[in-house]
This record gives structure tokens, C-alpha cells and sequence, in this order.
């Protein structure tokens, strides 16, 4: 049997590294939009591709259901990844590159936030939508 000690230690070294370099100004910052839009009662859109859909959606349902379910009042969270017809209606009618950006025209108010999720930052349809908000 393997003793992958080594491995976990150096996994556990690597996240310190990640986490020691966060800006924490910048998630304190983050925190008090999202807490400020939740106090306004605006929406929150969030979105990504592949494994930041997911990312998105799970981010979505923490606020949604998690936090909302001990607070008097619910978050306004929606997930554009989420629905899979319309998504795909929007790319084969439209253009992948419109999936998301066209969910937000007509919706996106003054004082909503967007978050669009992208391990590359290079995806075509979260770029045309972070440019339309």
C-alpha cells in the first residue's frame, strides 16, 4: 500500500500558498456588494461554462436555499447557466455567444450585480455578457 503522505502534504502547502496571497480587501469588498444587493432587494446573476456552470449553480443554491433559510428575507439569486432549454434555444436560434448576455437584456436593473465565473477568462458568451452589464 502507498503512503501518500507526501502528496497531502504538499497538496496542504500548495492551498496555504493559494490562500496566504488572496486580497482579502477585495472578498470584503465582494461581501458587502452581495450584502448591500440582498439589502436592496436587487438580483444577483451568475454564470459560467462547464465546470464553472456547475461552480455557479451550486454558488447560487448556498444563497438561495443555505443562507436564505435562516433569514427573514430571501436572496435574489439567479443562475443564467441553469436552465439547459433555454441556454441551448439561445444557441442554436441565436448564437452560443448570446447564452447568457441575452438572459440579461430586458432583466439587468440598476443595482444587480453579475458575476461571471471563467477559469480561462477568454469564453466569447461570459465576456459578451460581463461587457453588456
Amino acid at each position: 500500500m502507498k503512503d501518500w503522505t507526501r502528496e497531502i502534504e504538499d497538496y496542504i502547502a500548495q492551498e496555504k500558498e493559494v490562500l496566504s496571497a488572496l486580497d482579502t480587501r477585495a472578498i470584503s469588498d465582494a461581501m458587502n456588494l452581495i450584502e448591500d444587493t440582498y439589502e436592496n432587494e436587487k438580483t444577483i446573476y451568475i454564470f459560467g461554462n462547464g465546470g464553472s456552470a456547475a461552480t455557479a449553480s451550486h454558488f447560487q443554491n448556498d444563497f438561495n436555499k443555505g443562507i436564505s433559510e435562516y433569514t427573514q428575507k430571501k436572496f435574489r439569486f439567479q443562475c443564467l447557466s441553469d436552465n439547459i432549454a433555454t441556454v441551448l434555444a439561445i444557441a442554436n436560434d441565436i448564437a452560443f455567444e448570446e447564452i447568457y448576455r441575452f438572459q440579461l437584456k430586458g432583466r439587468l436593473q440598476k443595482g444587480d450585480i453579475v458575476i461571471a465565473i471563467s477559469g480561462g477568462g477568454n469564453s466569447p458568451n461570459v465576456l459578451n455578457a460581463v461587457q453588456y452589464a
